[in-house]
């Protein structure tokens, strides 16, 4: 389960993930031609050691939120029974 689903309401969970895949297609092309024009400012190295340090600041600043506290839950709202792997193939 993904921290976007453990955040988001079971009723609001489609619209939220259809709203995130739209702007992650959205942004494709933006980045693309920042991407471009930063590479011809200062080199195909230099653009990416940019943009690799926003990925990694975006990571760092997703990464130091806490979990939110409570029981998983399917999409469906039910809570998941046992862990993650666990069952009829699982330990």
């Amino acid at each position: 389960m993904t921290l976007q689903q453990r955040l988001s309401p079971p009723e609001q969970l489609g619209r939220v993930l259809g709203l995130s895949r739209s702007i992650g297609q959205l942004v494709v092309p933006v980045g693309a031609l920042l991407g471009g024009a930063l590479a011809g400012a200062v080199g195909t190295t230099g653009a990416l050691a940019v943009f690799a340090s926003i990925a990694l600041a975006g990571t760092l600043a997703v990464g130091r939120r806490p979990l939110p506290a409570g029981p998983a839950r399917g999409r469906s709202g039910v809570k998941c029974q046992g862990a993650a792997g666990a069952g009829k193939f699982g330990g």
